[in-house]
């Protein structure tokens, strides 16, 4: 088995890391919303070390347009929504519904109107931000 299959059958988001490698430009940021492994990237991933920024982000449920002015701001232009990541949260460490809620600011708020979806494999679904 090559190393290449290995990765894909055993590291979840590895097919998506590859379509950021070959597919997006090198100057972009893409910010990995509950995901804290930085492996088999470049620059381009901003991993969510601490697993809580999509909780800081979606708190008072900002405008789409607000928070999209502010990821880009800071030099983000792609999320990727880590559902498994965010599933594991939400069942085993969400006593006050915090992972929850920013899942669902992020699939049924931000995403529908600034978010664009460029690549999706499985549970993990990379997105643009098409807002200014």
């Amino acid at each position: 088995m090559t190393t290449t299959k290995f990765l894909e059958r055993n590291v979840y988001d590895y097919k998506t890391t590859e379509y950021i490698l070959e597919h997006v430009d090198k100057t972009d940021r893409v910010l990995f919303l509950w995901s804290g492994q930085g492996y088999y990237c470049d620059s381009r991933r901003l991993p969510d070390d601490e697993q809580t920024i999509a909780i800081l982000l979606s708190m008072d449920s900002p405008t789409p347009e607000a928070l999209a002015h502010r990821l880009r701001s800071n030099g983000i232009t792609h999320l990727l929504l880590g559902r498994p990541d965010a599933y594991w949260f939400i069942s085993l460490h969400d006593p006050k519904n915090l992972h929850r809620d920013a899942l669902e600011y992020f699939e049924n708020t931000f995403l529908p109107t600034c978010g664009e979806s460029i690549f999706k494999d499985n549970l993990i679904e990379l997105y643009q931000i098409a807002c200014n």
